[in-house]
Parts: C-alpha cells; sequence; structure tokens
C-alpha cells in the first residue's frame, strides 16, 4: 500500500519536523499509560493514507457502544470497566473490477485519541474489521468497515476532538475525517 505519507528517513532536503506529543500505551488492554515519543507526523484522509487504487473510505460516524453486534449473530463485549469507540467508514469501489484488499499484510496500525486517551484498535475476528479486512470489495459496491478501540467511559463523553492515525513502520499519519 502507498500512502501520502511522509518517510522519517526524508533527505537534508526535504527535512520532517519532529513533535514530542503525549501518547498512551497499552499495558494490559485496560489501563493505558502516558508516554512521550518523538514521531513524524502529516495529514491525509483514510482514502490518500491506505493509497488502494480505486476504493474510496469515507467517514460515516464514530460512537460509543458497551458492546458491538456484527449481524445481529456475533456480539464482542470490551473489558471490564470499557466501553468501545467504533469508528465507521463505508468503503466504496469506484471501479468496473474487483479490488483485493489485505491489510494485516502491511503492517498497518491504528490509534485513536479522546478524552485524554489514546490506544491502539482491538483485532477481532469480525469481517469488517478495518484493522483486519482481508478480502475482495466487489465492482461498484459499498462496503461498511469498522475499528473498535476500548476506552474508559469518562474519555468518550465528548468525541468532538476525537483523532484518529495510522501507523505504518517509522510513518505517522493524522487521519483527516
Amino acid at each position: 500500500f502507498q500512502g501520502v505519507t511522509e518517510d522519517s528517513s526524508a533527505t537534508e532536503e526535504t527535512p520532517v519536523e519532529e513533535t514530542t506529543n503525549p501518547v498512551s500505551e497499552e499495558t494490559d488492554g485496560t489501563e493505558p499509560t502516558v508516554t512521550e515519543e518523538a514521531e513524524p507526523t502529516n495529514s491525509a484522509s483514510l482514502t490518500d493514507a491506505l493509497g488502494i487504487a480505486g476504493l474510496n473510505f469515507a467517514f460515516k460516524n464514530s460512537v460509543e457502544m458497551s458492546y458491538y453486534s456484527m449481524g445481529g449473530y456475533y456480539d464482542i463485549t470490551p473489558q471490564s470497566g470499557n466501553d468501545f469507540l467504533v469508528i465507521t467508514f463505508d468503503v466504496t469501489n469506484t471501479t468496473d473490477s474487483d479490488i483485493v484488499v489485505d491489510i494485516p499484510s502491511t503492517g498497518i496500525k491504528f490509534k485513536a485519541s479522546a478524552g485524554g486517551a489514546s490506544n491502539t484498535a482491538d483485532n477481532t475476528i469480525l469481517l469488517n474489521d478495518l484493522s483486519v479486512f482481508s478480502g475482495t470489495v466487489e465492482a461498484g459496491t459499498t462496503e461498511e468497515l469498522v475499528l473498535l478501540f476500548q476506552f474508559k467511559p469518562e474519555n468518550l463523553s465528548d468525541l468532538s476532538s476525537l483523532k484518529l492515525q495510522m501507523m505504518q513502520g517509522d510513518t505517522t499519519t493524522n487521519i483527516e475525517f
């Protein structure tokens, strides 16, 4: 996958501005801890960041849920004391050919920040989980894909400051909604 991202090994002619941002890392999946981490970042739409020719990723919504149900036959619940932040995208194949997608082979990870905390996306067995999506988007169709993150409910009371990042190797891209 090729995205519109800066490589951290930029030459002197194209300096990369480094910022130090507080970033949370999961320790046991329930309690994030804040650490200082410097990484080059840039911004792009998810469509541009993923760079999959012929696919358009449109932000649909973000909601807090105490559980997530796929098709009414598979329910996932977060760890005790957490709720899910579910970010939904409509993925449209704008071509007349099927497009095969294999996110796990790219090493891409997603991180959301809300209410002063940050967590990486859960990797689930859901067929519509963007973080582990491996399948075909048929020509001219739209699929709904989700990212699920676990947060304490108090961190999800106001999603107006929600931030999403995509990380691949040494490159971090701030995803624009």
